[in-house]
């Protein structure tokens, strides 16, 4: 009896290690996840057919999704069917894609960065031109190597790594794992600061289709959670062109408030004009070829060109509160990171110190032109 009481007990022990060191590694490399998620993202296809569908759901919140109109298009339609329009021809989502975003699930398809109108005269010469965001990144070799490191550093350090291809990049486990710790301790204390577990996968999904662009449940969470790792997962297993992707789309989307006489202000581009007035071309080349180049002749300009941008990513969690109401908090949180990111190697200390001498000069109430 009690040698088949040992063997038993060691039987359990082996098989709990097993699972467990499964369960580290499935977590490290996001092997079953891949399989998983990208099996279920193949299934969400739509196609464009003749006539109206009787297969599509529309969004019914989230910034991204009114701005673009996508949440009035039911309200739209109808009313130019009343005037005798019809529907020439619209998608049909696939059972799957139908039956996940009924279950609250945002629609997964390619998501445009900028959208616009353009009028053409009848020789397709153009005679009119607007698109939003103006200023953008057009792929992710264009962003400068030191504003991609900053941002990782801050925002989500695991993303770019490629020792695990298969990765799931909409969840960062040992932060997600330390931030739900430290919300419970927060229950207890309330000094207790919480840090965000949410990753820049996340993130977007919240600002674009989160009703408000914000979380308010666990519910919302898991939502996001879900909808990012199924966009990752789009186009196959592999997820590194996905990460690429989401550096570039964050870059240039989020959401940093509105300025008087400019409107509602997405991306870094956009921002660093309407709020520092920045030639973003010139800040770029500036952080790319760094000083002592025509557009960036001395290492302050570089300073205060990195100052800047960097402000942007730290404020966008609270743009009205930083950009308009405390720019002494931006330039004190701002200032802090700096230091923070030097003793991480990302700036050098001739980099830091010249940010550091740099002031944010934030534009309040200007008239900005187009």
């Amino acid at each position: 009896m009690r040698l088949l009481r040992s063997k038993i007990f060691i039987t359990v022990c082996v098989l709990s290690l097993i699972v467990i060191v499964m369960v580290l590694v499935e977590l490290r490399t996001s092997w079953m996840q891949s399989y998983f998620f990208s099996k279920l993202a193949g299934d969400m296809q739509f196609r464009v057919e003749a006539g109206e569908s009787n297969a599509i759901r529309f969004p019914s919140d989230g910034p991204y999704d009114k701005r673009l109109g996508y949440v009035d298009m039911p309200v739209v339609i109808e009313r130019l069917g009343k005037k005798g329009f019809n529907v020439d021809s619209q998608a049909r989502f696939s059972p799957r894609l139908m039956s996940l975003t009924g279950k609250g699930i945002y629609t997964i398809y390619p998501e445009k960065m900028q959208s616009g109108l353009s009028i053409l005269d009848r020789d397709s010469q153009e005679i009119f031109s607007a698109s939003y965001p103006e200023r953008l990144y057009k792929d992710f070799d264009s962003i400068p190597e030191v504003i991609v490191n900053s941002l990782l550093y801050i925002e989500n350090q695991e993303l770019l790594d490629p020792s695990y291809p298969y990765q799931n990049p909409a969840v960062e486990w040992d932060r997600l794992a330390k931030a739900v710790i430290l919300e419970g301790r927060s229950l207890i204390d309330r000094d207790e600061r919480v840090p965000g577990g949410s990753t820049l996968a996340t993130q977007m999904e919240k600002y674009r289709h989160s009703p408000g662009g914000i979380t308010t449940s666990v519910s919302d969470k898991y939502r996001q959670i879900v909808s990012a790792s199924l966009r990752s997962y789009m186009y196959g297993r592999k997820t590194f062109d996905a990460k690429r992707s989401i550096v570039l789309n964050y870059v240039n989307s989020i959401p940093l408030g509105a300025v008087p006489g400019y409107g509602q202000i997405n991306g870094v581009g956009d921002g660093l004009y309407a709020w520092y007035g920045a030639d973003f071309k010139g800040i770029n080349t500036c952080l790319k070829d760094g000083p002592e180049t025509d557009d960036c002749p001395d290492i302050a300009m570089w300073g205060t060109a990195y100052k800047q941008a960097l402000s942007l990513f730290l404020a966008q969690r609270r743009p009205s509160f930083y950009l308009l109401e405390d720019n002494v908090s931006l330039e004190g949180k701002t200032d802090s990171f700096i230091r923070l990111l030097a003793e991480g190697g990302v700036i050098t200390t001739e980099q830091r110190d010249a940010a550091l001498n740099a002031k944010l000069n934030v534009h309040r109430n200007i008239s900005t032109q187009r």
